[in-house]
This record gives C-alpha cells, sequence and structure tokens, in this order.
C-alpha cells in the first residue's frame, strides 16, 4: 500500500504535466494543434494493423439499423450559405466566413435575425410612405388662404430660428474665447 505522501506526490506529478501539456496545446496555432492531434492519434492507434480484418467491418446498412442517423444525404434539399464564425484563439479573438450546408429549418434559424431587421426595414419604409402620403393629401386640400398663411408661418419660423441660431454662435464663441484665455 502506497503511503499518503507517495499518493499526494503523484497526484502533483500528474496535475503539472496535464498543466504543461494544455498550456503546449494553448500555444500552438490551428494548424499546429491539427498536426499534432493527428500525429498522436496515429502514434496510439495505428501501431497494429491486422491484415485478416476485413473492410468495411460495419456497413451503412448496419448503421441504419443500429439507430443511428444516415450519414449520405440528398443534397437537392439542403441550403448553403457563409456564416461568419468567431472563436478564441492563443488570446485573441478570431473571425473566420465559413461555408455551411443546412436543412430549411435549422437555414430558417440561421437566418432569423436577417429576416427580422428586412421585415422590420420594410415595415419602417411603408409607415414613411404613408405619413409622406397623408402629409401630401393635408396640403393639397386646404385652401389658397391657407397655403399662403401656411408659408407665411414657415417663413416666419426660418427667420427666428436663424436668428436663434446666430445667438447661440455668439455665446459659445464668447464660452470659447473664456477658454483659452
Amino acid at each position: 500500500m502506497a503511503s499518503f505522501g507517495s499518493l499526494k506526490t503523484e497526484i502533483f506529478d500528474r496535475e503539472a504535466r496535464k498543466q504543461q501539456y494544455q498550456a503546449h496545446v494553448r500555444g500552438l496555432n490551428a494548424y499546429d494543434r491539427h498536426k499534432k492531434f493527428l500525429n498522436d492519434y496515429v502514434r496510439f492507434y495505428g501501431k497494429e494493423r491486422s491484415d485478416n480484418v476485413n473492410l468495411p467491418v460495419k456497413t451503412d446498412q448496419d448503421t441504419i439499423r443500429e439507430g443511428y442517423r444516415y450519414c449520405i444525404a440528398d443534397m437537392s434539399f439542403y441550403k448553403s450559405g457563409k456564416v461568419n464564425f468567431s472563436y478564441f484563439e492563443a488570446g485573441e479573438n478570431k473571425q473566420a466566413l465559413v461555408k455551411l450546408v443546412a436543412c430549411e429549418k435549422c437555414a430558417g434559424k440561421l437566418n432569423y435575425r436577417n429576416r427580422k431587421e428586412k421585415e422590420k426595414l420594410e415595415k419602417e419604409k411603408e409607415e414613411q410612405k404613408r405619413k409622406r402620403e397623408r402629409y401630401r393629401n393635408d396640403d393639397h386640400s386646404g385652401s389658397d388662404d391657407e397655403d399662403r398663411s401656411k408659408e407665411k408661418r414657415r417663413k416666419g419660423n426660418k427667420a427666428s430660428a436663424s436668428r436663434i441660431d446666430h445667438d447661440d454662435d455668439d455665446s459659445f464663441n464668447e464660452f470659447l474665447d473664456g477658454l483659452f484665455l
């Protein structure tokens, strides 16, 4: 039976090796990490190869009988598109445009946000169009006297607005002069 101290040391060493391995893998870029994992897989599983194994061990029919999803599909029912893929590598956020193939249901879920934004924009355009038509109808329905009075009011508002802007400019210039003295 091992002593408590030796068990403690063994556990500590195992954790240290695990942390060292994780730090090493995190420091690799995607290509080097992929290459390392493939080499490790081949090194671990590729040593023994028996020649008497008849391939394929499991046929597609066997897979279907076991209840797994069939992996070969008619691609005419699928939609392809590009999706922005964000990931975190070596302490920095990265993004890539990835081609994705999905069924109609999943494609609809992926495009939900874009579809809703388009619907919202169309709704706003429709509302703006209705407002413009309502405004035009209001302008043309009044008499000539009302049109002239509206123009006078508009001109009067413009004149008073320009005077107010001029006063604001003077006070702003005075404020700036006070700052730089």
